[in-house]
């Protein structure tokens, strides 16, 4: 998950346009060696795993306010980082309603009510 971890902040970054091209590379290898990615991505810890299908999730939400149709995978694959690891179950449903609320304008509805039955259709083991 480290090694995938690597790609998924590169794409964010560089579709947030928050940082210039240049800059971009530098970021990422700040974020490679920071010791919480070096080691605890190595041995495969439960909690990296579930933080890089969080972040996944996250920007495949993010992408969908382009494309709308990312909006359904974006959801499902953050409904299966709450199986992941445990801080997931918090902090999916929070992010889920930030996005909703933030970008309610820019949302294609469609998409946002079918990825929220099939992330639900995934969580009933947990709700029962």
């Amino acid at each position: 998950a480290a090694s995938l971890m690597i790609f998924v902040i590169y794409l964010f970054l560089k579709t947030s346009g928050l940082f210039q091209e240049k800059i971009i590379p530098l970021l990422l290898l700040l974020f490679i060696i920071t010791p919480w990615n070096f080691f605890y991505g190595r041995t495969g810890y439960e909690l990296y795993l579930g933080f890089f299908l969080f972040s996944l999730g996250a920007l495949l939400c993010w992408l969908s306010l382009q494309k709308s149709h990312l909006l359904v995978p974006g959801l499902s694959i953050l409904s299966i980082a709450t199986y992941a690891s445990h801080p997931q179950i918090y902090s999916v449903p929070i992010f889920i309603i930030g996005f909703s609320v933030l970008f309610y304008r820019l949302i294609n509805k469609k998409f946002f009510f079918a990825g929220l039955i099939i992330l639900f259709l995934m969580q009933i083991f947990v709700i029962v």
